[in-house]
């Protein structure tokens, strides 16, 4: 029996719920503006699929750039390390020759060889370190459009202080 009162009271609370959802309902839907144009609205929805499209397609296009680019920048990467390595191991031959050949020619050019050598490995180290500054400066900038996108977004959030304050108030409380 009294499973059955505690069931039929849910019943009935449950019934006042949703008698003043409804009554809140009707109360939104009468304030709602009445002389709306239907197909005005859908138009403007088809404005903005269309627009959501030409995004998309827009996203889709830079992003195949930059996969292209991607591709060039590293094929020229792979040309020019190839390059290097056949130069640097044409001159490293040729100073290994000054050194073995004390007195004939190339000794003569005063080891040009060992200083040419010695000057492409101070050129390379310099290119590999600016091409480490410039993949630094990339993921800094990235790193910046990130940050400001969020900070759009956070600005875009309505700030409820009263919140703010309680969540500031638990934390200093320990909870």
């Amino acid at each position: 029996m009294a499973a059955m009162r505690l069931e039929l009271q849910e019943m009935v609370g449950n019934t006042r719920q949703r008698e003043e959802d409804q009554r809140r309902l009707l109360a939104q839907y009468e304030a709602a503006p009445k002389g709306l144009n239907r197909s005005a609205f859908v138009k403007r929805i088809m404005e903005i699929v269309r627009n959501v499209k030409k995004q998309e397609d827009e996203i889709v296009r830079i992003a195949a750039d930059t996969r292209a680019v991607q591709r060039d920048i590293n094929a020229a990467q792979s040309a020019l390390t190839r390059a290097y390595a056949l130069v640097d191991e044409t001159i490293f031959r040729d100073a290994k020759r000054e050194d073995s050949h004390g007195s004939d020619m190339h000794a003569s050019l005063g080891g040009t060889a060992k200083e040419a050598y010695r000057l492409l490995t101070n050129i390379h180290a310099g290119f590999t370190d600016l091409a480490a500054k410039v993949d630094d400066a990339g993921r800094a900038a990235k790193q910046l459009r990130d940050i400001e996108a969020q900070l759009e977004e956070m600005a875009k959030r309505p700030l409820d202080l009263e919140r703010v304050l309680e969540d500031i108030a638990k934390v200093q409380g320990g909870g």
